[in-house]
């Protein structure tokens, strides 16, 4: 596949990316759309998005978020595959970054993750097999990292102040952590519900 063709179809996303500033129903669908009209370039297109969310201010990760979130739940493969990978750290550095009323919604959107599929035979949640597969390959001390240690070595570039008040928020980033430690693709396409319905409503 030539790469500047997919290069050029991961800048126009992120250029759309780019004038996404708040919660919009119709913007969110419009990028799901030309997430699902250039599957061939999705390695791209999740790169340039997984680079927004990283790089954008704290007041647009939200609906950066919800692109994601959109994309895998309507579009699915490949896009789960190449979501999936960091997401952990692109999860846990947004969520560290943003207000408390953010971190409501960002917690809302995991608990989508973590339903079982509606009509599915088994009914645990996606994230169980995860964990399970998680905890076969771990030991069990490594499986869930000192949250404030990780937030510190990851965001190097925190105000004295803020690390201090983050590296005391452990039990309210523990269920972020586990559950987004816990990913994988399998976990994100299993799941129907969009967080998105619920997050447009009071728009």
């Amino acid at each position: 596949m030539n790469s500047e063709i997919s290069d050029g179809v991961a800048e126009d996303f992120r250029q759309a990316l780019l004038d996404l500033t708040m919660n919009s129903r119709y913007e969110i669908s419009n990028l799901t759309v030309i997430a699902r009209e250039n599957t061939e370039h999705a390695y791209a297109i999740s790169e340039a998005l997984k680079l927004h969310i990283k790089q954008t201010s704290p007041q647009k990760k939200l609906p950066a978020f919800y692109v994601l979130d959109s994309v895998v739940k309507n579009v699915g493969t490949p896009y789960t595959i190449f979501l999936s990978r960091g997401l952990y750290s692109t999860f846990m550095e947004a969520y560290a970054l943003v207000d408390t009323n953010v971190r409501r919604k960002m917690d809302e959107m995991l608990k989508t993750w973590k339903e079982p599929v509606p009509g599915a035979l088994d009914t645990r949640p996606p994230a169980t097999e995860s964990a399970a597969l998680s905890s076969a390959k771990h030991p069990a001390s490594s499986r869930h990292p000192d949250t404030s240690r990780y937030i510190q070595a990851s965001c190097p570039t925190y105000h004295t102040e803020s690390a201090k008040y983050i590296s005391k928020l452990p039990k309210q980033l523990s269920t972020a952590v586990s559950a987004i430690y816990a990913y994988s693709p399998n976990f994100i396409s299993a799941t129907s519900t969009s967080s998105l319905d619920t997050a447009t409503a009071s728009i």
